[in-house]
């Protein structure tokens, strides 16, 4: 007893109470937490850049890098959209959406909501859309979200379509001048949305032969591309009123996805063909595969976005649950 009063006695004697050493304890303890956490936060959001910049010297197509880098993977990617500075990824089998800068950072993820009745979410499709949103197609609920792109974490929903709103089996999107375009299986027509609850037209009522499962849509100078997956054809459409213009060419076994790049050329993901094939016009002009870019995962392609600014492709594979980013010059397939 004697020693502890000594104890404590010499602790006042310096003028030092014995509740301000526990006070300042608990301040270190803090801050250590503190100085932990900002590094994991920099580590996961400001780490080393995964891609290379293009090479502006390159005649043929060049791997810029995987996502993600390191041993790291994704839960089945099989939808991707690219906003001018981030890359959003459909995990489909993990329920959320992963997001990376444009040096292959991964800065976020978006975890897609569970529709009441439904055993999980189930991203399928993705794109971007008008003030800083995405869309994204929850084949778990037959259901299109419209989400806050800056809101990691839980989204932020802001608006759902589904089948009040007279879509049965959403399948793609695709946003195009303010108006939002999505693909319903159910049958077979492709509906256009402005911000009501109902459509504002549908396309491809009157196509011959029929849409069957459209998997991907992307549009450029008046033209819908549109990938009729299970039919093994990609169609060119007018964007406003649904007309037949073309049909790609070259039939395949699994189309995609379907990205329109600089130059007027056209790349649809080729899933069973393991290659992404290349369009002038109707015509196929050349083709991206393991023989043409080394080392880019080709096992199952599920979706492609494009980097106009860079002239960057990104390649989803849900075969090894990756993402390839492939530089592709201005002047590569055009004939």
């Amino acid at each position: 007893m004697k020693a502890g009063m000594a104890d404590r006695n010499g602790i006042r004697a310096r003028g030092v109470r014995p509740v301000a050493v526990i006070r300042a304890g608990a301040v270190i303890i803090v801050l250590g937490a503190l100085v932990v956490g900002v590094g994991v936060l920099q580590s996961r959001c400001s780490g080393t850049a995964t891609l290379r910049e293009p090479d502006p010297r390159a005649t043929r197509p060049v791997l810029a890098g995987v996502l993600p880098g390191g041993a790291e993977t994704l839960a089945n990617p099989v939808g991707l959209a690219w906003d001018g500075s981030r890359l959003y990824v459909c995990e489909s089998d993990a329920g959320r959406i992963a997001v990376f800068d444009a040096a292959g950072r991964r800065t976020g993820t978006i975890r897609v909501p569970v529709a009441s009745g439904a055993a999980t979410a189930y991203p399928a499709a993705i794109c971007t859309s008008e003030n800083r949103t995405i869309a994204v197609v929850d084949a778990a609920a037959q259901r299109v979200l419209v989400i806050n792109a800056d809101t990691m974490g839980e989204a932020r929903v802001v608006r759902e379509i589904g089948g009040s709103a007279g879509v049965g089996q959403p399948t793609a999107v695709a946003s195009v001048g303010g108006r939002l375009y999505v693909a319903d299986a159910s049958d077979g027509t492709i509906k256009v949305f402005d911000d009501g609850d109902r459509p504002v037209s549908v396309l491809a009522q009157d196509l011959n032969p029929k849409l069957t499962f459209v998997t991907s849509m992307s549009a450029s100078d008046g033209s819908l591309y549109v990938v009729d997956s299970n039919a093994g054809r990609v169609i060119e459409m007018d964007v406003d009123t649904g007309t037949f213009r073309a049909a790609l060419e070259t039939r395949f076994t699994l189309p995609r996805g379907v990205a329109v790049l600089t130059g007027g050329r056209i790349a649809v993901a080729d899933a069973f063909g393991g290659r992404v094939a290349v369009f002038s016009g109707t015509r196929q002009t050349g083709a991206l595969d393991a023989g043409s870019v080394p080392g880019a995962p080709f096992r199952s392609i599920r979706a492609l976005a494009w980097d106009g600014q860079r002239g960057r492709l990104f390649v989803a594979d849900a075969g090894s649950g990756r993402v390839a980013a492939i530089d592709v010059p201005r002047v590569w397939g055009i004939r």
